[in-house]
């Protein structure tokens, strides 16, 4: 009922300025002929207050409930540029503005701080990054630390401390190691979208982090090699990488090997019907992992350009445990080895055609292939588990800016999309095909200065089918945001949306695998898509001197849940996934971002949350988990006399909740710091990765009825690591402008 009520005030306050009359401020803004984008647009009339900022070709447009017979001023901003404060705006229908170079910048009234929020829509906050806040050669991932709602940890970008995000520089799909290859100087913009659209994949569980870089009309190249090296667990890594572009082309390459040694200590203790179950292992892996990636831009004409783009991911580890079982005061010992490998290629490459300054047209294609090998050897039975994935998807995609609806200024795209998956196990004769065609429209809508807000409707229609099984189903998933900004400092948001997880192949696969003597895995061919409803209400004021402070309500109910069930087949304990009925996860999310003592800045997110599991099923052992959960994520950043940075990142999951166990965490704690030589040619970081091996201890927990369970693993992480980075060629800003396709519904292990 509250959900009803929410979305009725909505629906009122946006029918009650639907009608206000609207006044459209456009305009270009340019210097000696040629667009300036990111250029900062304040429009003024009295006490109201409206900004812009404008695309790359210079535009920018605004739509306000300003009073047409009073005057309105205009302010343009620009780093690197002379300002332009409170220009009197004689009416028309487009405004043509100048704006000359200087030498000095003078920008006080959107100084950035890595946290300032420059502009906010109803799907997307836009952040512009000031790179004079940060050690000259900076890498991104350190300024997105700063950054509200924001965490950056290493199992990637969390929006929200729950919401994993996926990062995208100029349109391509990229990870945490491109991150740490692009420089803050290089960097425009970065736009946080909580609520993806449909566009960005249907099943996206949690937000989009958008790198918008500067551009550049110079030609240029440019390389780095870094190489680190830990005190501890033979860590090393060597990581080169070049960028060149002239007139016609631009081309990144980037390769990244390390070696990734672990050794794990863990004891399992479990009671069921009446048995006594301990188990004691001690497991040593050494391997490695490499990483390379290409990236290349084509200009075909002024108006087209296409992109090819591909990386090739691997690693190969090589295990051996050594443990102990006692099963109701019987004692055996046990050793065996194993191998894991596993590849994964992509390539992208993308069509970018203009039409006009309104409308573009997209043509994507997409090639993935994943391939997982798994052998183990226990009492001298061979066990090997191989896995592959292929895939091919095609996408055409059309947008169209500056439409009228009722004279109200639209925003669409819409795209088709299409993709064929094959899973396959060699080893156990398991083989299924996927079929997905998808359909999906996007809408932004501004109504006037108060109220926008953004709506994405997505059907597809997906196919699973082998030799003995024929699934078909459809899915229509809706997602809205609305945005109402109170006044100058207040905003309130809403976020809906509907999302479904599709069965991977570990899921469906019935065959057992062997993990050890006490886990064995089986899959469930006849698994449905898991579906997800969200429900977010966000308040956020603006502080004096650039801080915030926001708070975030959520609610996530889930049907259809595919989790981990605990299973007894013939009086042995198997692990077996599910669609076990329903789940509900609610809470409330802190946001807090200062600069103490104007040196240090501070972001803070601190959430609470309820976690409720139900299994329907009478298989499963355990029916039921819930309880509480804190999370906190604290990072504190600052520069000494320009020369010498320092950051310490606090990160903190109480608890983690799925049906068959409670995690229970340890606080994980990291510090850095870095500096420059040699005409910022050398740059030297020091990490200490978990401080005083706080992490380093996870327990798992199941109480329920007569089963009972404890896992206590212990993995010595902790890590001092020196990373030298040498700097060659000329300096440049280089951005790729198109979209690759994600498809974000993949499962790989």
């Amino acid at each position: 009922m509250k959900k009803i009520i929410t979305l009725l005030i909505i629906i009122i306050i946006t029918y009650n300025n639907l009608f206000s009359q609207n006044i459209e401020i456009k305009g270009n803004v340019s210097n000696d002929n040629y667009p300036i984008s990111d250029v900062l647009i304040e429009l003024k009339q009295e006490n109201k207050v409206l900004k812009s900022i404008t695309n790359e070709k210079g535009n920018f447009k605004a739509i306000s409930i300003f009073n047409d017979t009073k005057p309105i001023f205009f302010s343009a901003f620009k780093d690197g540029f002379l300002k332009i404060k409170d220009s009197l705006i004689i009416f028309s229908n487009e405004i043509n503005i100048i704006l000359n170079k200087e030498n000095i910048t003078h920008l006080q009234e959107v100084v950035i701080v890595g946290n300032n929020k420059i502009v906010e829509k109803s799907n997307k906050s836009i952040y512009k990054i000031n790179n004079k806040d940060y050690l000259k050669s900076t890498k991104v991932d350190m300024a997105l630390k700063t950054i509200p709602n924001l965490s950056v940890t290493n199992q990637g970008v969390i929006i929200d401390n729950r919401k994993r995000a996926i990062i995208f520089i100029d349109g391509i799909e990229a990870s945490l190691e491109d991150l740490n290859r692009l420089d803050v100087k290089e960097v425009s913009k970065i736009e946080v979208i909580s609520n993806p659209s449909a566009s960005y994949g249907d099943e996206l569980p949690g937000g989009v982090i958008k790198i918008i870089k500067k551009e550049s009309k110079e030609n240029f190249y440019k390389g780095e090699i870094e190489t680190y090296k830990g005190v501890r667990l033979n860590s090393f890594g060597i990581l080169p990488s070049f960028s060149y572009k002239d007139k016609t082309i631009t081309f990144k390459f980037f390769y990244s090997y390390g070696i990734n040694n672990q050794n794990n200590h863990s004891e399992l203790n479990r009671k069921y019907n009446n048995s006594i179950y301990n188990q004691i292992t001690n497991r040593e892996v050494n391997g490695w992992q490499d990483y390379l990636s290409n990236r290349l831009k084509i200009n075909l004409s002024q108006k087209s350009n296409i992109v090819l783009s591909g990386n090739y991911f691997r690693y190969s580890f090589d295990g051996n445990t050594k443990g102990n079982i006692n099963e109701n005061n019987i004692y055996n010992n046990y050793e065996s080895t194993d191998t894991e490998n596993l590849k994964k290629i992509t390539v992208n490459s993308v069509y970018n055609y203009i039409i006009n300054d309104n409308n573009s047209l997209f043509i994507k294609f997409k090639y993935f292939n994943f391939y997982n090998k798994n052998t183990a050897i226990y009492l001298s039975n061979n066990n090997k588990v191989i896995s592959t994935i292929g895939e091919g998807s095609a996408e055409l995609v059309y947008e169209k800016t500056n439409l009228k609806f009722f004279k109200l200024p639209v925003e669409i795209s819409t795209g088709y999309k299409n993709t064929f998956r094959n899973f396959d196990f060699e080893t156990s004769n398991f083989n299924i095909s996927q079929y997905i065609n998808s359909l999906y429209f996007n809408t932004d809508v501004t109504l006037n200065d108060k109220i926008s807000f953004f709506t994405s409707f997505f059907l597809d229609n997906t196919n699973n089918k082998n030799l003995t099984s024929n699934q078909n189903y459809n899915n229509f998933l809706p997602s809205i945001s609305v945005l109402y900004k109170l006044n100058t400092n207040y905003n309130l948001k809403f976020d809906y949306s509907k999302k479904t997880t599709r069965p991977n192949a570990n899921y469906l696969n019935p065959n057992p695998i062997f993990i050890n003597p006490i886990y064995t895995l089986q899959g469930n061919p006849n698994l449905l898509p898991q579906i997800k409803n969200s429900y977010e209400l966000s308040l956020t004021k603006k502080l004096k001197n650039n801080n915030s402070i926001s708070a975030k309500l959520f609610d996530e109910s889930y049907k259809n849940l595919i989790t981990e069930t605990f299973t007894d087949i013939n009086n042995n304990i198997v692990n077996t996934y599910n669609n076990i009925g329903s789940a509900n996860i609610s809470g409330i999310n802190l946001s807090f971002t200062s600069k103490l003592f104007k040196k240090i800045d501070l972001n803070m997110n601190n959430g609470l949350n309820y976690n409720y599991y139900k299994s329907n099923s009478t298989q499963t052992l355990v029916e039921q988990n819930q309880g509480f959960s804190f999370n906190s994520n604290l990072n504190l950043y600052a520069m000494i006399k320009e020369k010498i940075s320092l950051n310490l990142n606090f990160n903190y999951n109480s608890h983690n909740y799925d049906l068959i166990q409670t995690t229970e965490f340890r606080p994980l704690l990291t510090f850095d710091v870095e500096t420059n030589f040699f005409k910022e040619k050398l740059n030297v970081k020091l990490s200490y990765f978990d401080m005083f091996s706080l992490y380093d201890k996870t327990k798992n927990h199941t109480n329920y009825s007569n089963f009972n369970q404890s896992i206590i693993n212990t993995n010595k992480m902790t890590n001092l690591n020196l990373t030298l980075i040498y700097s060659f060629g000329k300096s440049f800003s280089d951005r790729f402008n198109n979209q690759i396709i994600n498809n974000e519904d993949i499962k790989t292990k």
